[in-house]
């Protein structure tokens, strides 16, 4: 089992975007998100860097390619959380959308995109 750390590197950047789409998307700055992916980007750079002294001890070696593992089942978890929350945000305001254009009341939103 030989992974290269350049892949999971690939998948954070990645991850990196679509967790600052989510952002914008929901108006607020997820600290959390945000601070964890730099965290793996950060890790992933770190392991790149030093790739070639880690390649030539096996047992570092084998360690190093079970944390690279367990950085892209984190990497997908996030991504997967980002984008089931994205995707539930955009389908309710849709259907709000839809549901005031078809009555013939008028609702008021707040910032928070909450009736008043």
């Amino acid at each position: 089992m030989m992974q290269h750390p350049i892949i999971p590197l690939i998948f954070s950047v990645i991850t990196l975007i679509v967790v600052i789409k989510q952002c914008f998307v929901s108006h607020k700055f997820l600290k959390g998100k945000v601070l964890l992916t730099f965290l793996i980007i950060f890790v992933n750079v770190l392991i790149y860097s030093f790739y070639s002294t880690i390649e030539k001890d096996e047992i570092l070696l084998n360690i190093t390619n079970w944390g690279l593992l367990a950085i892209d089942v984190i990497v997908g978890l996030i991504v997967i959380s980002t984008i089931n929350y994205s995707h539930s945000k955009d389908t309710l305001q849709a259907k709000l959308t839809n549901s005031i254009n078809q009555t013939k009341y008028y609702v008021l939103l707040d910032k928070k995109d909450k009736v008043s």
